[in-house]
């Protein structure tokens, strides 16, 4: 499953982490702040989805 999750994380960083410095740099802050929640928010996710990976392997 770890190969999985680092899968996710990488997919994460690409995807939203593009989109968020593709924002900066465009210097738009409305479209900042909109990429920079949907980054926390796969971030939580995958946080959430590994918690309760771990939760379930007990």
């Amino acid at each position: 499953m770890r190969n999985g999750r680092s899968i996710r994380s990488n997919a994460i960083l690409t995807d939203q982490g593009s989109e968020l410095a593709t924002a900066v740099r465009k210097g738009n802050e409305a479209q900042i702040a909109e990429t920079a929640q949907a980054l926390g928010q796969a971030i939580v996710d995958a946080l959430i989805e590994a918690f309760d990976g771990l939760a379930g392997d007990e």
